[in-house]
């Protein structure tokens, strides 16, 4: 998968992008960005958080979005669109 370049300026770490789809990616600044991650297919039941190389995996979806906004990293706002992009994902089948 190629990325926009604006993402690949950003982007500090490697994406798996055949176990995971990229639901978004958050610039933190110049240094520092988030990219979310959501799995693909049934096998992998979990969902990544990348903070530059550093990867935080999580057993549900919410988790990932709590923490995301616990640790301001993205708004409660920002975490109702994240959510909706998901669904939508799920819905129409784009994790397989």
């Amino acid at each position: 998968m190629e990325l926009p370049i604006k993402f690949q300026k950003h982007l500090r770490s490697h994406i798996d992008f055949s176990s995971f789809i990229l639901l978004d990616m958050v610039v933190i600044d110049d240094s520092k960005s988030a990219v979310f991650l959501i799995p693909r297919g049934d096998e992998a039941r979990y969902c990544n958080l990348q903070i530059n190389s550093d990867s935080k995996f999580y057993g549900s979806f919410d988790a990932m979005m709590d923490y995301a906004v616990h640790f301001k990293i993205i708004s409660e706002g920002y975490k109702k669109d994240l959510i909706k992009r998901y669904e939508s994902i799920k819905h129409n089948g784009g994790n397989k």
